[in-house]
């Protein structure tokens, strides 16, 4: 819920510009298309600091981990090939099948 709502918050206010145009989901749309109407977005260029302070302040602590910032928008779906180059908006993030919720233990 809140980063669909930051990712709104962040188009309304131009930090960042949707891949395509953003249209919500209906109950017939297929949402492994989508993380909620969303396939992809691209940080605008000179927002890429405000962008990543906003996502990290979704979190409790005062510094989250690069990792636990990441997994965020694994399990949304929306992962950008180069993580340094999609803060600061030179690669878009892009929709691919979400990562599961669940870590399998391991053996």
């Amino acid at each position: 819920e809140c980063l669909i709502r930051f990712l709104h918050l962040s188009t309304a206010t131009n930090v960042v510009k949707p891949q395509t145009p953003f249209k919500p989901l209906k109950d017939t749309d297929d949402d492994a298309t989508s993380f909620l109407g969303w396939t992809g977005f691209t940080v605008t260029k000179g927002h890429g600091a405000a962008f990543r302070q906003g996502v990290e302040a979704m979190f409790q602590e005062e510094s989250p981990k690069q990792n636990t910032v990441q997994n965020l928008f694994r399990r949304a779906g929306l992962v950008p090939e180069d993580w340094d180059k999609a803060w600061e908006g030179s690669m878009p993030f892009r929709f691919t099948s979400p990562a599961p919720t669940e870590r399998k233990k391991a053996r």
